[in-house]
Parts: C-alpha cells; sequence; structure tokens
C-alpha cells in the first residue's frame, strides 16, 4: 500500500512539474499571449493620440512623414515598428507644443521687453 502511495506521489509531482514546462513555454513562446496582446492595445492608443495630435497641427517638413502612411496602416505595423514610430513622433509632437508656446507668448515677451527698456530709459532718463 505504501509503495502504490509513494509511486502516486511521484507520478502527480511529475505530471505537475511537467504542467508547468508546458505553461511556461506557452507564455514564452506563444505569439499572441496576454502580454503581449495587452502591449498591442497599449501601443495602438498611444499611436492613435499622437497621430491624431500630429495631424491636427502644420508640421515642420522634418516631421511630415510621421503622417504620410494612414493611420490605419500604421497600427497594422508590428510592435518594433510602433515602438520606433512613437520613438520619432513623441518628440515631434513636444517640439511642435514648444513652438506653438513660444508663437503664442512671442508678443506678450515682447511687451514686457518694450516695458523694461522704456523703464530704463526712463530711470536713466530722470537720473540725470
Amino acid at each position: 500500500m505504501g509503495k502504490r502511495w509513494v509511486s502516486a506521489l511521484i507520478k502527480k509531482l511529475w505530471d505537475t512539474a511537467w504542467d508547468m514546462w508546458e505553461l511556461r513555454n506557452g507564455v514564452l513562446h506563444e505569439k499572441e499571449n496576454l502580454v503581449t496582446r495587452s502591449m498591442g492595445l497599449h501601443l495602438n492608443q498611444r499611436m492613435t493620440r499622437v497621430f491624431l495630435q500630429l495631424c491636427s497641427r502644420a508640421l515642420r517638413t522634418t516631421d511630415r512623414h510621421l503622417v504620410h502612411l494612414p493611420l490605419s496602416k500604421l497600427l497594422e505595423r508590428n510592435a518594433a515598428y510602433k515602438i520606433q514610430w512613437l520613438e520619432v513622433a513623441e518628440p515631434a509632437l513636444r517640439a511642435d507644443r514648444q513652438q506653438v508656446w513660444l508663437n503664442n507668448t512671442r508678443t506678450l515677451r515682447m511687451v514686457e521687453g518694450m516695458k523694461r527698456c522704456m523703464f530704463s530709459w526712463l530711470s536713466h532718463r530722470s537720473s540725470r
């Protein structure tokens, strides 16, 4: 009775180890597992957001290639392509935002500069 119990226990341990090994291989080698699917969805969301923001702006000549392909074609690309596209597109978007900010605040900064210049000139003139 004890030998049968020990051999059943060993068989169960082997079966458990085998099942764990198969699960590991399934996760490791399966093309479309939960992690890659989640990463793909996240990349697609980021690409869609960035693409739409880029399309709504007047882009520099050097950045127009980012919106040359339609969004649907970009989303069909592999993960490596999407990551590389985002590495170029997101900084281009930030540079565009910085340029918009500079353009929007240029007048304000010019007026402030004129005020300082006038104040300095008046201060200098009144001290004579």
